[in-house]
């Protein structure tokens, strides 16, 4: 079993670092699955007896697992998706929407999404409708024509990206939230994204403390350059 307190994530051009002062074990893949195994036996899906008192951590860690595949796949375009019906159950929601995306990824290679759920309690429907941030830009009449179940809204989109990816930031994370303890979302995962989302990612064992290596860090990147290895090879 190995040992982490630094973690860089690689952002496609730029690098974010993490620091944990108590730091958090990185076992190896089996022992992992072992583990995964027994949580399984234990309880049932969304039923887990430390849910309560994990919920926030939850958030908190999908907040920065949105923002990070926002800024990577430069995620700067704003949907809104929702059913003439009332569909009200997540599971059946959910079904339509990834059969959707599946119809946009056949029709527009490298599309790719972070979306998150929001229920229309407001207006008493209770119906489930999305919000989603995407990388590329689709007319609406025929997103319209793909979706088919009910209206869809194409939000401007923010040409400065930095701006564009807080805006979007934002949007996503506000709903992600805001239903974080919700009933209805329990045992669903508090984000959807594309498959193969993915953001690298390099653990270390930094014996610095927490000030020390954040100086150390934007020092690199300021003199190195954010693309350079080098960060990795110093911060060792």
């Amino acid at each position: 079993m190995s040992f982490s307190n630094a973690r860089i994530y690689d952002l496609d051009g730029d690098f974010e670092a993490k620091f944990f002062d108590a730091g958090w074990s990185t076992s190896e893949l089996k022992e992992k699955t072992k583990i995964t195994e027994r949580r399984r036996k234990l309880s049932a899906k969304g039923e887990s007896p430390d849910y309560e008192k994990n919920s926030q951590k939850n958030v908190t860690k999908a907040r920065g697992n949105v923002r990070r595949r926002i800024k990577k796949y430069k995620l700067i375009r704003k949907w809104e998706l929702t059913f003439a019906d009332n569909i009200q159950e997540v599971k059946e929601a959910d079904y339509y929407f990834r059969n959707f995306m599946k119809r946009i990824n056949r029709r527009f290679p490298g599309f790719k999404y972070v979306a998150t759920r929001e229920f229309q309690d407001k207006n008493g429907r209770g119906a489930v409708h999305y919000h989603i941030a995407v990388n590329m830009f689709i007319p609406k009449k025929e997103l319209d024509e793909i979706w088919g179940q009910g209206f869809t809204w194409v939000r401007a989109y923010i040409k400065d990206e930095k701006a564009g990816r807080k805006n979007i930031y934002n949007y996503l994370t506000k709903y992600l939230t805001k239903y974080s303890n919700d009933e209805r979302l329990k045992g669903y995962h508090l984000y959807l994204c594309s498959q193969g989302l993915n953001v690298l990612f390099t653990d270390m064992h930094n014996l610095k403390a927490r000030k020390p290596f954040y100086n150390t860090f934007f020092r690199i990147t300021k003199t190195q350059g954010k693309n350079s290895l080098n960060i990795m090879r110093i911060l060792a």
